[in-house]
């Protein structure tokens, strides 16, 4: 019975795809989502075989695949950030400061990865120990880093994502919007667009700062902000 290999020998394993993709002739590779989608050093990699990475590039991967990062991007873009610590905790007793700064309740959150992973709802101080050391080591277990900042946790907020497609000549669309409020575990079930619960005053403001986004972070091809 064929047992295909484990990620970390195929899906992950940027040399030996480089290997298949010369050998195959082939002149742009998609990356698909998730592996190594997210992972500059494949672009850099494609790029020393003259391949053409069919996504963003390595420098905007890195400051998007970071949420450290990308907040610090978004906020020089003049996009609305939820309010908290722009930088990395460095232990529970930095967490402790920090949220009593940000003031309670506040969401620890993993600055890597994504799917509900490596995040903790904390309503006073007695709580922060417990939640900075779990959330690190979930953080550390499925992203292999377990960087954590802080900020203000929003009681019932709406997550909405809006689709932008962009071009190396600086061309920005927006595409609309998805209302993925709808979840379990912190995992979408339910997407609809256009969303019903947003105004069009305020989907032409999100649109203008994910425009500005895009621009701040060098972006082309298609994403969600």
């Amino acid at each position: 019975m064929y047992r295909p290999s484990p990620s970390c020998l195929s899906y992950l394993n940027i040399e030996k795809i480089c290997e298949v993709v010369v050998e195959t002739g082939a002149q742009a590779v998609h990356p698909g989502y998730g592996f190594l989608a997210e992972n500059p050093d494949f672009p850099r990699a494609l790029q020393k075989h003259n391949i053409d990475f069919i996504g963003p590039s390595a420098e905007t991967i890195e400051v998007t695949a970071n949420k450290i990062t990308a907040k610090e991007a978004a906020r020089k873009a003049g996009v609305n950030v939820v309010p908290g610590y722009m930088g990395k905790i460095s232990d529970a007793a930095h967490a402790a400061q920090v949220a009593e700064e940000v003031s309670f309740p506040v969401m620890l959150k993993a600055a890597s990865g994504g799917g509900g992973k490596g995040m903790r709802i904390v309503h006073s101080k007695k709580e922060i120990e417990l939640a900075f050391t779990s959330a690190t080591n979930e953080a550390e277990k499925s992203f292999k880093d377990g960087s954590i900042f802080i900020e203000k946790y929003i009681e019932l907020p709406r997550h909405i994502e809006i689709q932008i497609i962009a071009d190396k000549h600086g061309n920005i669309v927006c595409l609309g919007e998805r209302e993925c409020s709808i979840q379990r575990n912190n995992q979408k079930i339910i997407e609809e667009t256009p969303s019903p619960f947003i105004s069009e005053e305020v989907r032409q403001k999100m649109y203008v700062q994910c425009v500005s986004l895009a621009k701040q972070v060098g972006y082309f091809f298609s994403r969600h902000c």
